[in-house]
């Protein structure tokens, strides 16, 4: 057993940079959110974050948080660098992909549950936000499920 301080001791000048590439990245549903110190950004993302499974709207959170469209639209854009419209269908979507990973659900019934008015619109946009078509997110979910993964 030797003591920490019987290790031999480098100078900083001495050290090496050794630079890794990252194995994975992981992804988690809090990465975006809370991540600002304006009081009125979080009120609204907790009342997003706690009904993202529904049909909300702007509106909503601007009367739960106690302002208008254009003061709380400001300050998402300065604090998180998207409109308040964005980061709301951001979260619906990240709920949704979720909801379709568990593989229990139809599309349909997520695109329901998560407050889209039509499949096919609930298709196009997420599609055009997350790069892959639901029905293709949920087939793979369940092709994992069966193959074992």
């Amino acid at each position: 057993h030797r003591d920490l301080h019987s290790f031999p001791t480098r100078r900083s000048s001495d050290l090496k940079s050794i630079r890794l590439p990252p194995i994975r990245v992981v992804v988690q549903v809090s990465s975006d959110a809370f991540m600002t110190v304006d009081t009125m950004v979080r009120k609204a993302q907790s009342f997003i974050e706690t009904r993202r499974h529904g049909h909300i709207t702007v509106r909503d959170v601007t009367r739960a948080v106690g302002t208008n469209h254009t003061t709380l639209g400001k300050r998402f854009q300065r604090e998180l660098g998207v409109t308040l419209h964005q980061y709301l269908l951001r979260r619906r979507l990240a709920y949704a992909q979720e909801r379709l990973l568990q593989g229990d659900a139809s599309v349909e019934r997520v695109a329901l549950e998560c407050g889209f008015p039509s499949v096919s619109y609930f298709s196009e946009v997420f599609t055009e936000v997350i790069g892959r078509r639901p029905g293709l997110v949920r087939r793979a979910r369940l092709g994992s499920v069966t193959n074992g993964s």
